[in-house]
């Protein structure tokens, strides 16, 4: 008798287990969908909702974190993203991430150029044919007065948004515009 209700006990909490499991999925689903077409504050709630159950529920975090950089809310950002990194996530976008961040962010003790460069180069290096990291490193090498490599980098954004149906190259066309006077005016005070 006392095998049968342990036994129940535990087909019950499994049961439970597996709603919360497909409840969470749910949530994340749904984040990921606010998030896809800009409703930034429900895809917040949404994420929100997934860490009220599993804290460190890595999809949800990631999900918040880049919610809060696309709202420039920079700070809760890099509070949200910096301990996945901290725990050895080397995902590209969470590196991406962090690095846009890192060179966005208004509060000096927080914002670091040469931390983003090397966060968005580890990110290049693992996800070489997306458009967005190359612009997050070409941001990088701007703000480290890289400009020739700012340069470079930019071209290599610009061509690769080019191949992807949909997407306003304008942003691009202007970082490299603005990457390529830097560059001319560099040349020109050194010289």
């Amino acid at each position: 008798m006392r095998f049968v209700l342990m036994l129940i006990l535990a087909v019950a909490s499994s049961a439970l287990d597996a709603q919360e499991v497909a409840t969470v999925d749910a949530l994340l689903s749904e984040g990921r969908a606010h998030l896809m077409v800009a409703r930034r504050t429900e895809a917040i709630v949404s994420f929100q909702a997934v860490l009220k159950r599993d804290k460190s529920n890595r999809q949800a975090l990631f999900g918040l974190g880049t919610t809060y950089i696309e709202l420039e809310q920079f700070e809760k950002g890099l509070d949200v993203l910096e301990p996945l990194l901290k725990q050895g996530d080397q995902d590209p976008l969470v590196l991406n991430n962090v690095a846009w961040a890192l060179i966005r962010v208004q509060a000096s003790q927080r914002r670091d150029p040469q931390r983003a460069r090397s966060l968005a180069q580890r990110a290049v290096m693992q996800l070489s044919n997306e458009h967005s990291v190359w612009g997050t490193l070409t941001e990088a090498y701007y703000e480290n007065r890289e400009f020739d490599r700012a340069v470079s980098s930019a071209r290599i954004a610009l061509d690769l948004a080019r191949r992807v149906r949909g997407i306003d190259l304008a942003g691009y066309r202007k970082l490299l515009a603005r990457c390529e006077i830097a560059a001319r005016a560099i040349d020109i005070v050194e010289e």
